[in-house]
This record gives structure tokens, sequence and C-alpha cells, in this order.
């Protein structure tokens, strides 16, 4: 399992994180998402996108979460977690810069 994407993001900006469970004797079942140590379900989380398919070619399972417009609740702990429980984190900053600053 390989967890790759987005670990600091300006306020408003876009989260997005891919899960690539690959190897093994079968392609993983499925993947599931955490936050915090929270799964990701329910309206609780209806700003979060998953979408998920079948590399046949690779023997992969692929799951892409996606957040469009960040804002410091979406930062925390991600963890994907695939069927053989497999799992990877990944630590996601949201930047919240006074609007004042003067980008350089």
């Amino acid at each position: 399992v390989t967890l790759t994407g987005t670990q600091f993001v300006e306020r408003g900006g876009m989260i997005q994180l891919q899960c690539n469970a690959t190897g093994g004797l079968q392609i993983a079942e499925e993947i599931d998402w955490f936050k915090d140590g929270n799964i990701i379900s329910g309206p609780r989380y209806k700003d979060y996108v998953i979408f998920t398919y079948r590399s046949y070619e690779q023997g992969a399972l692929v799951s892409t979460l996606q957040v469009d417009r960040a804002n410091a609740s979406h930062a925390g702990t991600y963890v994907c977690r695939s069927s053989y429980n497999k799992l990877k984190d990944i630590a996601v900053q949201v930047l919240v810069a006074d609007s004042s600053n003067v980008k350089r």
C-alpha cells in the first residue's frame, strides 16, 4: 500500500490523496479511508469525495480522496486501509495565512 498526495494546502485549496494497494495474490476488495481515527462516511464527511477503481494491468486497487475547498477542519492524519489490513498514513496541514500577507 502506498499513500501520496497533498500534505500542505492553503485554506480554500484542494486536498487530493491517492492510495494504491498493489501486490499480493489478489487485488484488494476495498479501501477504507480514516481521518484522525474515524472512518470517512456519512453526512459528517459530505466535503469528501472518494473515487476508487481497479487497474488489472497493475494488479492494483486505487482510491483517491478529494476535498475541493479545504478549511482548518480538514487538517489531520489520514489513513488508507486495504481489505488485507495493510495501511499507510499521511499528515495534512491546512495553512491559514493572514490575507494581508504579501506573496513573494
